[in-house]
């Protein structure tokens, strides 16, 4: 956005950031190989 005179308009406002959190989600005791495999695959290729 500019103004009268062309120059740019800037407002200062508050910091708007993300943060990491950990979580943890139960998965099916078959999930473990499944995605042990899932890895490999990807390592490999």
């Amino acid at each position: 956005m500019l103004d009268e005179a062309g120059a740019p308009v800037v407002k200062e406002v508050g910091y708007a950031g993300m943060f990491s959190q950990m979580g943890y989600v139960q998965q099916p005791l078959a999930a473990g190989p499944e995605m042990a495999a899932e890895n490999v695959g990807r390592v490999a290729s």
